[in-house]
């Protein structure tokens, strides 16, 4: 069940998240004006060394304040996730990093990476074929990448985490977040327009979900610590609801707010309008009739995520914290998941009041939003309305395996349907 406040907005204009003013677009990861993005890059590009005016590295770095403090902004932009990819400017100077000390003391650093090396867990396309309407593939290598990252150790952040430094829930997602999805993946002239999906195509797309949706959790320090039974409860409930999200957010950051504008990211390299979109039944070697209801049964998928997942989002132009938020109440709504032990179910009370802390403090002090339940309402609908996605994809394919039109083990009551 999910929960919003009492109070109201009056204002839902996006900002930036560094100083509040009149945002540009995506910076280096984050929603920003022009000005914080070219301090960033300048600052990243330079190696320059900032102190902090009043040494207490916690100044106020609005835009109507005077003289900024460069060291403060700097540890902003940092904080809300900025990171700069260029090859030549990659690697910060040690005295770069030195900016990064705690307010008290330099004893803070950054942790050091561990040393890279090929892991044996990378997800790796499966090879399907479809045989009398049966997907057909072994998917035991699949359960057992995916079995090794939940039972396998809290993944890093990268960038690195400030040692010592205690970072709070909704800030660790935000900082995770790139462990879900990667933004600079998605460019508008490297993606082409789909009508009809290869159901293979669609399945290997589900799979990236389920993979890229572990390894995003297992970067939550609080689900990496659940006993494996409580994992497995939630993984299995969230994992395609999480890519629900990212790629809807995307698909409005690529795309824009133009509600007459249908058209979605379905894919990494792909995207779709979601009135003209279904999933190719031909290679399924169904007869005329059943393959029409087949197609029929499958194509209220994306007009539903649309109507009710992609549109609101464009009406309330949600900003990346928000939409972090929604992906912390997805991930935490325990009241979904009976089977949960008391343990977890604690461990998300508490997780979801800290994160509605760190969202009253984001509208209060960085958006300037005094009533704001209106928002909240909203992103909770939304919510709801993935929820219901998940639904629809269950008695769909339940459905289908009953009537014998479709299976697929990856389905199966004990995978990831």
């Amino acid at each position: 069940m999910w929960e919003a406040s009492t109070s109201s907005t009056d204002d839902s204009e996006e900002k930036c998240m560094i100083c509040g003013g009149v945002p540009h677009g995506m910076h280096f990861g984050v929603n920003s004006c022009r000005a914080c993005a070219a301090f960033f890059r300048r600052t990243i590009a330079s190696g320059r060394i900032y102190k902090c005016k009043r040494g207490g590295k916690n100044c106020n770095v609005a835009k109507d304040v005077q003289n900024v403090c460069r060291c403060c902004r700097f540890l902003k932009c940092r904080r809300m996730g900025m990171k700069f990819t260029d090859k030549p400017c990659e690697k910060l100077s040690e005295s770069l990093n030195s900016t990064l000390d705690s307010p008290s003391a330099s004893s803070l650093s950054i942790s050091s990476p561990p040393p890279s090396a090929p892991s044996p867990y990378q997800y790796e396309p499966s090879q399907i074929r479809i045989e009398n309407h049966k997907v057909v593939y072994d998917i035991n290598p699949f359960l057992l990448l995916i079995g090794s990252i939940l039972t396998g150790p809290l993944i890093p952040i990268r960038p690195p985490l400030i040692t010592g430094v205690r970072y709070a829930p909704l800030q660790r997602l935000h900082l995770s977040i790139n462990n879900l999805f990667e933004e600079v993946n998605y460019k508008n002239g490297d993606l082409r327009v789909v009508t009809l999906i290869n159901i293979v195509e669609a399945i290997q797309e589900m799979e990236k979900s389920i993979y890229y949706s572990s390894r995003f959790l297992m970067s939550c320090q609080e689900f990496a610590e659940l006993q494996l039974s409580d994992k497995w409860l939630i993984f299995r409930q969230v994992c395609h609801s999480l890519f629900a999200l990212v790629r809807t957010y995307a698909s409005i950051q690529m795309f824009g707010y133009d509600l007459e504008d249908k058209r979605m990211i379905f894919g990494d390299d792909f995207y779709c309008f979601a009135d003209k979109f279904n999933f190719d039944t031909s290679m399924m070697g169904l007869s005329e009739e059943n393959a029409k209801k087949a197609s029929q049964m499958l194509e209220p998928f994306a007009n539903e995520m649309y109507n009710n997942i992609n549109r609101p989002m464009k009406i309330l132009r949600v900003t990346k914290l928000e939409l972090i938020y929604m992906l912390g109440l997805v991930i935490w709504n325990s009241e979904n998941i009976p089977e949960l032990s008391a343990e977890a179910v604690d461990v998300a009370d508490s997780f979801k009041e800290e994160m509605a802390n760190e969202l009253h403090n984001y509208y209060k002090f960085e958006l300037r939003i005094d009533n704001y339940a209106y928002r909240i309402t909203k992103l909770a609908n939304i919510c709801h309305a993935v929820d219901r996605l998940a639904i629809i994809r269950k008695e769909v394919f339940t459905m289908a395996k009953v009537f014998d039109l479709f299976s697929c083990s990856l389905f199966d009551k004990d995978s990831f349907l």
